[in-house]
């Protein structure tokens, strides 16, 4: 049994709220106990002592000596594991001398050997509560982060990876995993090579490490891209098969949006078709040339109308991937589709 407890020298009434004690790791085995340093202290209001957080908030330094009581709480039972794979008793006494054998260091003297799995979890943290990153970006550096732990855990058969082990024989091996068993393209390994080199340049930034990742080169081919001609895109826009109007619609689509139109005089209500809109949505975007992302977030509010000082028409709108505003002219194609809407 392991538990965590603050090392109290003296009478707990004799301390001050701002005196710092230090924690050890407690370990207990048939009436035997061993007390495992972790080098770092906290005050008595600090203290939590229970969960994967013992440290609260309340202490500035709370993540860093949470993840150094984390590191000995493994430490001590891979010590405890070790020796009962040697079919010997895991007495506290014979716990204690292995680890004093191994040398754990104090936690400024060990921030090279952080965990990358202890240290995953609190970058996810952190990247939740990063406003200036994308909800679809965050998902996507989730899972890229998930396969490297799911690779480590199945391939590598361990739960436990300094970060100086993201050496170039890791590149090596993580490399013809992706392409061997997940079968990724290049442009994602390398992606995910970049997220791996974010993360560790997160924990260098955070002092958990002063591990630098090697540099690495993933060799691109030329890959088949997939675009639309002037002369197919006009193709689309002047296809009125999808279209409500079209009687002939029903062969492709029987789903419809209706549009409430709100003071006009003329017509209460539009009916559309979902291809006629899924079509107009893709001859727009061709137009303007924008990600779906932006796409979808455009309003009437958008748009920009001719004024006596600016005769020209166009649509401002802040892209969501980079926040950089783009100002984009109307065109023929991009008018129609849009006072078609509006």
């Amino acid at each position: 049994m392991i538990h965590y407890s603050l090392n109290y020298q003296k009478p707990k009434s004799e301390y001050r709220k701002d005196d710092e004690i230090p924690i050890v790791v407690v370990y207990y085995y048939k009436g035997g106990k061993g007390k495992f340093s972790t080098g770092v202290g906290t005050t008595i209001k600090s203290w939590l002592g229970t969960g994967d957080n013992p440290v609260r908030k309340s202490d500035p330094d709370h993540l860093k000596k949470n993840l150094r009581i984390k590191e000995v709480d493994i430490q001590v039972r891979k010590i405890v594991e070790g020796i009962l794979l040697k079919d010997l008793v895991p007495h506290p006494k014979l716990v204690s001398s292995e680890f004093k054998r191994i040398g754990i260091k104090k936690e400024k003297e060990t921030k090279k050997e952080y965990d990358f799995f202890l240290l995953l979890d609190e970058f996810l943290k952190s990247l939740e509560i990063n406003t200036e990153v994308t909800p679809s970006t965050k998902k996507t550096i989730r899972s890229i982060l998930s396969q490297v732990e799911t690779y480590l855990k199945e391939s590598k058969k361990t739960t436990y990876f300094e970060l100086d082990r993201f050496d170039e024989e890791f590149i090596e091996n993580y490399k013809w995993y992706c392409v061997t068993t997940k079968k990724l393209s290049n442009s994602t390994i390398h992606k995910h090579f970049r997220q791996i080199r974010s993360m560790i340049n997160w924990c260098k930034r955070r002092g958990f490490s002063d591990y630098t990742f090697p540099k690495f080169k993933v060799q691109f081919g030329e890959n088949d891209i997939v675009f639309l001609q002037r002369d197919e895109i006009l193709k689309l826009y002047n296809f009125k098969g999808f279209d409500y109007q079209n009687p002939e619609h029903i062969k492709f689509t029987k789903e419809y949006f209706v549009d409430f139109l709100n003071g006009k005089k003329t017509e209460n209500e539009r009916t559309y078709t979902n291809w006629e809109v899924y079509k107009d949505m893709l001859v727009f975007g061709c137009g303007v040339g924008c990600r779906f992302s932006d796409l979808v977030r455009l309003r009437i509010d958008n748009v920009k109308y001719k004024t006596k000082d600016d005769p020209h028409e166009y649509i401002k709108f802040n892209m969501v991937k980079t926040k950089k505003e783009v100002r984009v002219p109307f065109n023929t194609l991009t008018y129609s589709i849009y006072k078609k809407y509006s």
